[in-house]
């Protein structure tokens, strides 16, 4: 099989397994004070959950993204997936039987208030080790540590964040969707766009940044910067307003050009391939 190929079916296996994996390993593994566990399982974004979309972007990148039949090409394969993810989902839980508008999750917004029920459930019978007898252990699929529950409901979930099969590949049309309308009006829009370029070319440092931001504005502990849309919006024209200049005079960010050196200083003898 071609690299490409593979990488493809790689992908795709890893979006349709992921959250499966996610949602028995929720019920089986509970020890959340190990950190790699948590990362992997009981994160806002679990790990093996979202593997297959970190698989899919670097599919996307090694595409020539250039030429206007890639980007045809993306926007198509983004409504399908939306379609069929989103779409898909709804239509196996009427199958089921269950409402489309559940809120059982199995995967990421099963760390916010989604996890308190499960959590207590577990919790009541078995959810509390001995003193001196290991790390806390808390079932968070809605059984015991000796009984396990795997929520199989939530693995056909189409909530925002659930971290299902359907939403996962539903969202990750939504992002090749507008990933390819943004390549699509790019070279049209000219420099009206030049701050959304810069933000896109610094995507890395500015997620982290963001992150720091709202960490800072709830240390204030003033409720003004988070109603409404006052801080999306501080956020969104502060990377544009700090991401161009940066862009235009200095170029790539400090996480991405970490990435890089790291990236090569593990590749193998070969020729290494030019970014688009």
């Amino acid at each position: 099989m071609p690299a490409p190929a593979r990488s493809r079916g790689v992908a795709a296996a890893a979006l349709v397994t992921g959250p499966v994996c996610t949602a028995v390993g929720r019920s089986v593994l509970h020890d959340a004070s190990d950190p790699l566990v948590h990362g992997v399982l009981l994160g806002a974004y679990p790990g093996i959950t979202w593997w297959g979309v970190v698989l899919v972007g670097l599919v996307v990148g090694r595409l020539p993204l250039r030429r206007t039949r890639v980007h045809l090409l993306l926007l198509a394969t983004g409504i399908a997936a939306g379609v069929v993810g989103y779409g898909g989902g709804v239509l196996v839980r009427a199958a089921l039987g269950l409402p489309p508008g559940d809120t059982s999750v199995s995967g990421s917004a099963s760390t916010g208030s989604g996890t308190a029920g499960a959590g207590s459930a577990g919790a009541g019978s078995a959810g509390t080790s001995p003193a001196g007898a290991g790390p806390h252990l808390v079932p968070q699929g809605g059984g015991t540590v000796a009984h396990p529950g795997v929520d199989w409901a939530g693995l056909t979930s189409v909530q925002p964040h659930a971290g299902s099969t359907p939403e996962v590949v539903g969202a990750l049309g939504v992002a090749l969707a507008v990933l390819a309308l943004g390549l699509l009006t790019a070279r049209r829009a000219g420099v009206l766009l030049a701050p959304v370029r810069a933000v896109g070319a610094l995507a890395l440092s500015v997620y982290a940044a963001h992150i720091v931001v709202y960490a800072a504005l709830d240390a204030t502990g003033d409720g003004r910067w988070h109603s409404g849309w006052t801080a999306t919006l501080l956020v969104v024209v502060g990377a544009g307003l700090v991401a161009t200049p940066w862009r235009r005079w200095i170029g790539t960010g400090p996480l991405e050009r970490l990435v890089r050196r790291t990236s090569r200083s593990l590749d193998g003898p070969g020729p290494r391939s030019r970014p688009h």
